[in-house]
């Protein structure tokens, strides 16, 4: 407990500074965190929740929309709960791999879904909005959901903590902003927030590397750093380039 109160009173004496940020071991991660924030709004998350009512009833499914909504949320619960006893055991990015390809097919069945009605062959799947919807829910709540903001939590030591939080926020909420919501009828756009879902898995499996079960002293080695075990409290990170 007192080296924790040492490493937190450290941290509010040195905070990062915007040129810290250049440093390697800082630098890497946060272009990796502040990418995958932008995915994950690009993926069409907040688009799909607004307007869930809009979808299902522009669907025309054998349910009304309003049950449609309940099993959708149903399913967020049991991500949530599937996601807590999923996240220590499976690893940070195996659960971003399979969230996002799961959100990739289920986007990618619901454009397929809205396209086929101007071929007259969409009649006998009134059933796939529902599912797809469950499906996306259900993998965007076990991994691209939470783990994006667990891995602000792991990758950066806590004088940085405080700075790259408020970028990885402003980056999340301007894309928000940004989101084209009013085209989500549009299979077009199913079939964009579907790609995107895809090269937010391609760029996981390159560049996002494993937090699970690593101390912050590897995590930051990973990255080129390293850690100085005289000054300050111990274990706390400094750059290579400045031994």
């Amino acid at each position: 407990m007192l080296s924790l109160k040492k490493a937190v009173a450290w941290a509010q004496e040195n905070k990062a500074s915007f040129r810290d940020l250049g440093k390697p071991h800082i630098r890497r991660p946060l272009i990796i965190l502040l990418t995958l924030m932008a995915f994950q709004q690009f993926s069409g998350v907040n688009a799909i929740l607004f307007n869930l009512k809009v979808i299902f009833e522009s669907a025309k499914m054998s349910i009304t929309s309003n049950v449609a909504s309940i099993v959708v949320g149903s399913a967020q619960i049991a991500a949530t709960l599937v996601a807590a006893g999923l996240m220590d055991k499976a690893g940070r990015k195996i659960l971003l791999v399979l969230s996002t390809g799961g959100m990739a097919i289920s986007l990618g069945s619901m454009g397929a879904y809205f396209y086929l009605p101007s071929e007259n062959n969409a009649d006998s799947f009134d059933w796939l909005p529902v599912a797809s919807l469950m499906v996306f829910i259900f993998a965007f709540n076990t991994g691209f959901g939470p783990i994006p903001w667990i891995l602000l939590g792991e990758l950066f030591s806590p004088d940085v903590k405080e700075l790259a939080g408020s970028m990885a926020a402003l980056v999340s909420w301007e894309v928000v902003q940004s989101e084209g919501v009013q085209a989500i009828h549009n299979y077009g756009a199913y079939w964009l927030f579907s790609g995107m879902c895809v090269i937010s898995c391609i760029f996981t499996i390159i560049f996002v590397k494993e937090t699970k079960g690593k101390t912050p002293e590897e995590i930051t080695m990973m990255f080129g750093g390293n850690f100085d075990k005289n000054p300050g409290p111990k274990n706390l990170p400094i750059d290579s380039s400045q031994l």
